[in-house]
């Protein structure tokens, strides 16, 4: 085996990487030799000619140099053609891996969607809990200030703080309070029904205590829930003022304009029919109470 033979068999010299290459455009390059070799052979293919070049041995060489293109253009070509299929047997192996590994990318990825998306319901569900949740927080939080405000403004009551004012003042004073206040929150509540039971229990239970009364049904007179024995023309003023919204529609908010503008007027206002029977003559503690808290919650936004 020749030198170049072991060069295209064994590639003992990675460093000419392109070896077979040359040696494929040689191949090439010596099919033009050999034609003119052969077109020489067919010139001297007389008897003659061929007799002398066999005694002076030109055909041999002419042949034998003809094999010898013909051989290693051959040779280069097998080389050539092994490197190629041993090129793509290991693209592909190569390509075999690669799809495997695609294949299984794939497979982890599709897995890791479904975890996503189980992640991303489970944090809606969580953000839907934690909503639901905050709402009640707030809710508990808005009761329990309502119910704070409801208790703070009857003990001051019941403490002497609105003694300075006569009773039916002192129910529109407290009202006032919780109508601007915490309290004025959980009326807009579905069960606001409980809270203004609630509200009605303690206003009424203050209203005994107030006239002393042994039972709810017991009737007082108009003069008894005006009269004030320590009337200030100052505060007579400023309820004046808290109560002006009763002035639009006295007709339908009569306790409360009892409670604020009755003491402004003048008696020849007061004889008037209009204004004389617009608020009750005699009432109740219970009617008093369930009337005020009407005209304070459901009323006065229609005023």
């Amino acid at each position: 085996m020749t030198t170049l033979d072991k060069l295209l068999v064994e590639e003992t010299y990675p460093e000419f990487k392109f070896l077979n290459e040359k040696l494929i455009v040689d191949f090439i390059n010596g099919i033009t030799v050999s034609k003119d070799l052969q077109s020489k052979i067919k010139k001297r293919s007389s008897h003659k000619n061929r007799f002398f070049d066999a005694i002076s041995g030109k055909s041999y060489l002419r042949q034998a140099h003809l094999n010898d293109h013909v051989l290693t253009g051959l040779s280069a070509c097998e080389g050539w053609l092994n490197l190629v299929s041993n090129n793509l047997n290991e693209h592909s192996v190569a390509i075999s891996q690669i799809s495997h590994s695609l294949s299984k990318t794939q497979a982890h990825l599709t897995h890791m969607a479904g975890v996503m998306i189980d992640v991303r319901d489970q944090v809606h569900s969580l953000l839907k809990f934690t909503d639901n949740l905050v709402q009640d927080v707030q809710v508990l939080k808005t009761t329990d200030a309502a119910k704070t405000h409801l208790d703070i403004v009857f003990s001051s009551w019941e403490v002497g703080d609105l003694d300075d004012y006569s009773i039916i003042s002192k129910s529109y004073i407290a009202l006032d309070n919780l109508y601007w206040g915490s309290f004025s929150k959980v009326v807009h509540f579905p069960n606001k029904s409980n809270y203004l039971k609630l509200l009605r229990n303690k206003l009424v239970i203050q209203l005994k205590k107030e006239f002393g009364a042994s039972s709810d049904d017991q009737l007082y007179l108009r003069s008894d829930w005006i009269l004030n024995e320590q009337k200030n023309q100052n505060t007579s003023e400023l309820l004046e003022y808290l109560g002006d919204w009763s002035l639009k529609k006295p007709n339908i908010v009569p306790n409360v304009f009892l409670a604020t503008q009755w003491d402004t007027l003048d008696n020849t206002e007061l004889e008037k029919p209009e204004i004389e029977h617009l608020p009750f003559h005699v009432a109740d503690i219970n009617t008093v109470a369930d009337s005020l808290i009407k005209e304070f919650f459901e009323v006065r936004k229609n005023v």
